[in-house]
């Protein structure tokens, strides 16, 4: 689970964009491998709903609360997030290399004053290493 609170005090509304990439590899380096090896693990179909729901290789892997916009691209198609940014919304993406990359956008509008903004990202991955 991450957390996240930050303060604002600002005097004119704000627009903040939270970004969530999905990318077939660890992104820690292996002194950092917080209790699993890292390593490669196979994303061969990504399923978006439109909204909230997530299907990698045909398992249902991740649920939002809040709708997000999604996209997504083939390993030979770019792995960058400007690339991810600029591709095509996800609705169901098979990738014959089995290493697809996702990015899901959330646009949230704060009106001015002080507030406290609070994230939380809960992750219930249970699989296989290699098997994402």
């Amino acid at each position: 689970m991450a957390h996240g609170i930050d303060a604002l005090t600002e005097k004119e509304k704000q627009t903040l964009r939270l970004l969530v990439m999905l990318r077939p590899w660890q992104v820690n380096p292996p002194q950092q491998f917080l209790s699993t090896p890292g390593g490669v693990s196979l994303v061969a179909q990504l399923q978006w709903d439109g909204a909230r729901q997530l299907l990698v290789n045909g398992r249902q892997r991740l649920q939002f609360t809040h709708a997000a916009q999604a996209t997504a691209l083939p390993f030979d198609r770019g792995l960058s997030l400007a690339a991810l940014a600029a591709a095509p919304p996800l609705s169901r993406l098979a990738d014959p290399q089995r290493h697809a990359s996702g990015l899901w956008r959330w646009t949230f509008t704060l009106q001015p004053g002080p507030r406290e903004v609070d994230i939380d990202l809960a992750f219930r991955l249970k699989m296989a290493r290699r098997d994402l």
